[in-house]
């Protein structure tokens, strides 16, 4: 079992046109567990991030990955992605997630 937490603020250096899903790398693969078991969430906070939704958490995907990724959610809605367009200079990300590996 693997526990991670952390925080990163966006800065206007560096950052040039960002795409697709926001997604962090783990230290560990996350590993495979059947009937999707292996789907974690965490909890998160933004700052200054514009995105859609009620909620944000952190999750992993599935399994076999190294990386989570911020899903919103909502009432009676399906599961969105935080893009990674959405962030800009002062943005600013918390985050803790527990998660299962082999190694």
């Amino acid at each position: 079992m693997v526990s991670i937490q952390g925080q990163f603020s966006v800065s206007s250096s560096g950052t040039s046109n960002p795409q697709g899903d926001l997604r962090v790398n783990l230290p560990f693969v996350v590993q495979n567990f059947s009937d999707v078991a292996e789907r974690n969430c965490g909890a998160c906070i933004m700052q200054g991030v514009n995105y859609s939704g009620d909620y944000v958490v952190a999750t992993t995907p599935t399994q076999g990955v190294s990386y989570f990724t911020f899903n919103t959610s909502g009432s009676n809605s399906n599961f969105g992605s935080v893009d990674a367009s959405l962030f800009g200079n002062g943005d600013d990300v918390r985050f803790s997630l527990v998660y299962f590996t082999s190694e």
